[in-house]
C-alpha cells in the first residue's frame, strides 16, 4: 500500500502493508515534499506522483489515513531479536496489466486525438519478517504502450532499500535509497504537446527517519536529499529544470487524551537549480519553510480526522524574484457510517515548485471527496471527485495571477475473484479551465486491470 502526500500537512503518515504483506514495520512519517516536479496524477504510474492523487486509488488514501493517535500509548515489551533469521524474508511478487482506452491523449484544446493504450506493471517485494529491525527491497515498473501515438510511450520504473533499526523499545531509525524514473503525463503544465515525446524525470533519494513513541509524546525528524533529472529529446534546454532538493521536517504529537493528539509539524526545503537559467531570466535557486499545527482525533478504527492551519513563506536568493507567502492548511476526514460504505474527505492549500517562464511558485488548494461501497468480500465500488485549484504566482509580483482549475471525477469497481486475481473496470472524467484558452481541455478515459499477487 503506497502513501498519498497531501500538501500543507504530512497526515499521510505511517506506512502500513496490507494483511496479506504485513512487511516491515514503519513507523515514521514519510517526509513532505512540496518541491518536486509538477505534474499531475496518472494512474499508471508505479509510484505516487509529484501531486497528489487523491481519486486515483481508493486503496491509497486509506492507507495514507491511517490513525496516529494510540488508544494504548504502553511502549511495546522487550522481544527477542531474530535479525539472524535469514528464512524470515518472504518475497511478495504482483503483476497489474491494464488496457484503456483516452479521447483525448495529448490533453489538447481541439483536435483532440483518442487512443487504446496497453500498461504492464510488474512488482517485487522483499521483505523481513523479523520481531525486530526490518529490511525491505521493493521494485516495480510500468510500461506503456499506445497503439498509434507512439510519443505517449514510457518506461517508469521504481527500486527501493529501507532497513529499520529499532535502537530501544521506544526508538528506532530508518534509513531508505530510491532510484525512479517517472514522466509527466500530458495536460501537466510543462507538457510540450503533440509534436514532443513524454518529458521523464530521474529521481535519487536519500532518506533518514527518526522515530520516538513514549507514553504521551511521539517525535518523527527526517532529512531527505533528492537529485532531480529531467530528459526529453525535443526539448534542447530541458537540463535547465535539473536540481537539487534538500529537506528537514519533524512531526511532534502529544497525546492530549486517548483519541485526541495536538500536532507541530515545522518544514524546510532547499532547492538549487543545476542548469542555468533561460537568457534574461532570474534565478530560481531558494528556500521554502512552513509551520503547521494541528489536531489528529481518532474516536475508532473506522474514524479518523486531522485538521491543520499553519503558513508556508517561499523565497529565492535571486532578489529580483518576488517572495512568496500564504497561509496554508489540511484537513482530513475518513469515517465509515456503515460497515460496508467509507467516505473520505481531504482539502489542503500550499505552496508548490513551478519550472514556467515568468511563473516563480504556485499557490495549490485542492478539495476531494471518495466514497466507497464494499456490500461483500467479492465486490467494491468507489466514487470520488477532486478539485484543484492553481494560482501562478509572476516572479516580479505585477499583474494579476493567472489562476487555472481542474476537475476531475472517477468511478471504479472492483471484482475479487479470489485471493490472487482482482479485476477492476474504471472511468476518470477530467476537465481543466483556464484564462489562457488553449489550455483548456476535456478528458475521458475507460480502463478494465488485472491485477495479480502471490
Amino acid at each position: 500500500m503506497s502513501t498519498v502526500l497531501f500538501p500543507g500537512f504530512a497526515f499521510a503518515a505511517e506506512v502500513e502493508l496490507s494483511q496479506d504483506n504485513p512487511g516491515p514495520r514503519y513507523r515514521f512519517p514519510p517526509p513532505v515534499v512540496v518541491a518536486l516536479p509538477p505534474g499531475g496524477a496518472d494512474i499508471d504510474a508505479p509510484t505516487a506522483p509529484p501531486q497528489p492523487a487523491l481519486g486515483v486509488d481508493l486503496g491509497d488514501v486509506l492507507g495514507a489515513m491511517q490513525p496516529l493517535v494510540h488508544s494504548d500509548a504502553s511502549p511495546p515489551e522487550p522481544v527477542a531479536d531474530r535479525s539472524g533469521d535469514a528464512a524470515a524474508v518472504v518475497a511478495y511478487p504482483s503483476m497489474d496489466v491494464s488496457r484503456s482506452y483516452d479521447d483525448n491523449v495529448y490533453a489538447a484544446h481541439s483536435k483532440q486525438i483518442g487512443d487504446w493504450t496497453t500498461v504492464v506493471s510488474p512488482t517485487l517485494d522483499f521483505t523481513t519478517d523479523w520481531q525486530r529491525h526490518g529490511l525491505n527491497l521493493d521494485a516495480g515498473a510500468a510500461i506503456g504502450r499506445s497503439d498509434r501515438q507512439t510519443l505517449n510511450d514510457y518506461e517508469d520504473f521504481h527500486v527501493t532499500a529501507a532497513g529499520l533499526y529499532d535502537l530501544s523499545d521506544a526508538l528506532a531509525s530508518a534509513l531508505s535509497l530510491t532510484q525512479s524514473r517517472d514522466h509527466e503525463p500530458r495536460g501537466d503544465p510543462n507538457d510540450p504537446g503533440t509534436a514532443a515525446h513524454l518529458t521523464t524525470y530521474d529521481t535519487s533519494t536519500v532518506k533518514f527517519d527518526l522515530g520516538y513513541e513514549g507514553d504521551w509524546l511521539t517525535v518523527r525528524p527526517a532529512i531527505q536529499y533528492q537529485h532531480i533529472t529531467y530528459a526529453n529529446p525535443d526539448i534542447a534546454t530541458i537540463g535547465q529544470r535539473n536540481r537539487d532538493e534538500y529537506l528537514a521536517t519533524a512531526r511532534i504529537q502529544a497525546e492530549l487524551t486517548q483519541d485526541l493528539g495536538l500536532l507541530f509539524e515545522p518544514l524546510v526545503v532547499r532547492h538549487s537549480y543545476l542548469g542555468e537559467a533561460a537568457p534574461g531570466q532570474p534565478g530560481r535557486d531558494g528556500t521554502t519553510a512552513q509551520g503547521t499545527i494541528g489536531l489528529a482525533w481518532s474516536p475508532s478504527e473506522l474514524t479518523y480526522a486531522e485538521l491543520g492551519v499553519g503558513y508556508q513563506r517561499e523565497s529565492f536568493d535571486d532578489p529580483s524574484v518576488k517572495t512568496v507567502s500564504t497561509p496554508t492548511f489540511s484537513l482530513a476526514l475518513r469515517w465509515s457510517p456503515f460497515e460496508t460504505i467509507s467516505i473520505i474527505a481531504l482539502a489542503g492549500r500550499s505552496l508548490q515548485e513551478a519550472a514556467f517562464v515568468g511563473v516563480s511558485t504556485i499557490v495549490e488548494t485542492q478539495t476531494g471527496v471518495t466514497f466507497a461501497y464494499v456490500p461483500d468480500d467479492d465486490w467494491s465500488f468507489s466514487t470520488n471527485y477532486l478539485r484543484n485549484e492553481s494560482e501562478y504566482q509572476s516572479t516580479t509580483g505585477i499583474g494579476p495571477n493567472r489562476i487555472d482549475v481542474s476537475q476531475t471525477v472517477g468511478v471504479t469497481a472492483i471484482y475479487h475473484l479470489n485471493e490472487h486475481f482482482d479485476f477492476s473496470l474504471g472511468f476518470i472524467n477530467t476537465r481543466r479551465t483556464s484564462p489562457i484558452v488553449i489550455d483548456n481541455y476535456g478528458d475521458n478515459r475507460y480502463m478494465l486491470q488485472v491485477s495479480t499477487k502471490w
